[in-house]
């Protein structure tokens, strides 16, 4: 992930096929409130996750 955060200037995010979260890598760990790209990503696959346990739920 470290090589990742230096060389992409945009990076995609994505958790068993589905689109969670994409755009300039900075503005992607800025937005979810991390101090990394690794950060990031653990936040928003966690994210994704208790989505699809409340939908499950309905």
């Amino acid at each position: 992930m470290e090589i990742a955060e230096k060389i992409c200037d945009r990076v995609a995010i994505i958790n068993e096929g589905v689109l969670v979260q994409v755009g300039r890598t900075s503005d992607v760990v800025s937005e979810l409130h991390a101090g990394s790209l690794e950060e990031a990503f653990l936040k928003a696959i966690h994210a994704e996750e208790e989505v699809k346990e409340v939908a499950d739920s309905l």
